[in-house]
């Protein structure tokens, strides 16, 4: 990742070094500033750098187009820019590095700002027309990387994480009773809220413009699902999901730097482990946190490590395993600086665990299988929505009484099944309620 800030509206060499300096751990490796005042209003842009492809000075940010009438900080990383750069090629564009950033500059120069809809990747980038006066800030389709902004009149502040738009002291600090309640429901704030009354997210899959008059916003991607589906044999499917997750991989494995895995032993990571190492013939770096034996015993869980220690064996990774101890609690305060806004749950913990091991090994990119659960209906609360149909055919009274039995069960003692009768309580305790009431208790704690 990279971190990047800007400021709409004041040519501020001193705020916007401080925000760039606050987003450091973003981008180690490099870092830049530029600050526009010959043009009608002063724009001021900072980059802290990850160099991930194209490692030499030719990558570095803020970056322009050859008559530096366009300007770009960029934090993410396109696919699919080898296809969109040969394109521009053949359009007459000429390219003085080979980062996936430079693509954004003469697809821009080509298409215009509508060039977002032909990105496959995870992006937030700053693009500043000064020929046209206008600042663009956009956002991938799901909201990977973050934009944060605070606007006040016309200035506007933007940056990759919220702590950066702190470095301004007449910012509003001012708590949002709405975010905060939607965080007590869900665990944490909804786009595009933040903890901050002011401070505000760029809605994913969009495009905010800030021009001398007006900020507007507009979508260039929106999650639609078909009513109906061509019909299609079990295979058939199979077939087209493995080419996906196969072409999926392929291009996030583009890096001039190592990649690496977060393996928990589980289907989605195994199976981006098999496929990955099926495509790269050198030891992939994997990254596994494990409990220690007497802690496994509150979760309730399978143990991890063993599972991902069989995988990695079977494809030959090159493997490291990480057991938390009591003394994680000495990294909540750092975890929390570096998460803005709150997340309350504990995976937060263990993802900073793997990915500074990970840096310690030299890894920069990492591969997940973050969202294999959303997509494939792998949590808990999926099967519970499934059963809880049959508990609607209950008599009320029976759920009270099973209320009061599992009211009864130890659920904190440490001994065998107590996380399951937690599970158990959580779930009688929802069943009852509509859809959305059960989806609500089953994200909440209880």
């Amino acid at each position: 990742m990279c971190g990047i800030a800007g400021i709409w509206g004041e040519a501020n060499e001193d705020l916007i070094r401080r925000m760039t300096e606050t987003v450091a751990h973003r981008g180690p490796d490099d870092c830049g500033i530029r600050v526009f005042t010959r043009s009608g209003h002063a724009v001021s842009l900072g980059h802290r750098r990850l160099s991930i492809i194209d490692l030499s000075p030719a990558g570095h940010q803020p970056m322009a187009n050859e008559d530096e009438t366009v300007w770009i900080v960029f934090n993410g990383e396109i696919y699919n820019f080898p296809e969109l750069r040969k394109h521009l090629l053949s359009a007459g564009h000429r390219f003085r590095s080979r980062t996936d950033t430079e693509v954004l500059i003469h697809g821009y120069e080509e298409w215009g700002i509508d060039f977002v809809k032909r990105l496959n990747g995870i992006f937030a980038f700053a693009l500043w027309d000064s020929r046209n006066e206008l600042l663009h800030l956009a956002r991938d389709r799901y909201g990977v990387k973050p934009l944060y902004y605070w606007r006040k009149g016309l200035r506007v502040l933007f940056a990759s994480e919220i702590k950066a738009l702190l470095c301004d002291r007449t910012l509003d600090r001012e708590l949002d009773p709405e975010a905060l309640l939607a965080y007590v429901r869900f665990r944490y704030c909804p786009e595009p809220l933040t903890l901050f009354k002011h401070v505000r997210r760029v809605p994913p899959g969009s495009v905010m413009t800030v021009d001398a008059a007006k900020i507007s916003c507009h979508s260039f991607y929106e999650l639609a699902f078909r009513e109906s589906h061509p019909q299609a044999d079990e295979q058939a499917l199979t077939r087209q999901l493995r080419e996906l997750l196969f072409q999926t991989v392929r291009r996030q494995m583009i890096s001039d730097v190592p990649v690496g895995l977060f393996l928990s032993g589980g289907v989605d990571s195994g199976g981006l482990l098999a496929i990955a190492a099926s495509l790269n013939p050198a030891p992939l770096k994997t990254f596994t946190i494990g409990f220690r034996r007497e802690d496994q015993r509150f979760e309730g869980q399978p143990d991890d490590v063993r599972y991902a220690r069989e995988l990695a064996g079977t494809f030959k990774a090159d493997h490291q395993e990480i057991i938390l101890e009591p003394k994680i609690v000495e990294l909540l305060p750092k975890v929390i600086w570096h998460l803005d806004d709150p997340i309350a749950d504990p995976a937060a913990i263990t993802s900073f665990l793997i990915c500074q091991a990970a840096r310690q090994q030299n890894t920069k990119v990492l591969l997940s299988g973050q969202g294999g659960d959303e997509v494939f209906c792998g949590y808990p609360w999926h099967l519970a929505e499934q059963i809880s149909r049959f508990y609607d055919r209950l008599p009320r009274a029976s759920l009270v009484m099973m209320d009061i039995f599992l009211g009864k069960l130890p659920a904190a003692n440490g001994r065998p099944l107590t996380a399951t009768f937690r599970g158990l309580r959580s779930f009688n305790s929802i069943v009852s309620l509509r859809f959305e009431g059960r989806l609500i208790g089953s994200l909440s704690y209880p």
